[in-house]
């Protein structure tokens, strides 16, 4: 397969082609500028199971992370699917500070949906747990700058931080962004 076939497939008509046109990209991804484009674009496809592929498929590469507009979409649109929050999950090892900080710059985002309420729990959870200092530091400075519908979540995501850190072997420079 090239670029181009599996470009043709992510616009084809039936949502089964598409989802296996994401799943195919994954050994041509890396290496690839034009998937790497078109790729995160499949998070407003019509098709949960497109969407749901194309979590997995982010996850399998973090250069198609950037930006972690894709994620965001799909738990907008799908937050409360538990599957789909799973899904998510397991592709945010690498990544989950900067999508959860995201969600919180950004104002035109809701918090009103209780699936994505818990999407974002789960992943300040998976933040805290990770003790890497550097993302804890992330998600403080995105909690500390909160604004406007934002500040709804705020308290629900700092004490997932907290769960998360609780379970956590912190070091030294995980405990001075405390």
């Amino acid at each position: 397969l090239t670029d181009e076939d599996i470009v043709a497939a992510l616009t084809n008509g039936d949502a089964l082609v598409r989802e296996h046109a994401v799943r195919l990209s994954e050994p041509l991804l890396a290496g690839s500028s034009a998937l790497q484009t078109v790729i995160p674009t499949m998070a407003g496809d019509p098709s949960p199971r497109v969407r749901y592929q194309l979590a997995y498929t982010l996850g399998e590469h973090p250069t198609a992370q950037n930006p972690p507009d894709a994620f965001l979409s799909i738990a907008q649109s799908d937050g409360d699917d538990t599957w789909m929050r799973l899904a998510l999950l397991s592709s945010l090892t690498e990544g989950a500070d900067e999508v959860l900080a995201a969600f919180l710059k950004d104002d035109s985002s809701s918090t009103e949906d209780r699936g994505v309420r818990d999407f974002l729990g789960q992943l300040a959870e998976l933040v805290g747990s990770s003790g890497r200092a550097s993302d804890v530091r992330t998600v403080v400075d995105a909690v500390e700058s909160a604004s406007g519908n934002q500040k709804r979540i705020v308290q629900s995501v700092v004490r997932q931080l907290l769960n998360g850190l609780n379970r956590a072997s912190i070091s030294e420079d995980t405990r001075s962004v405390l």
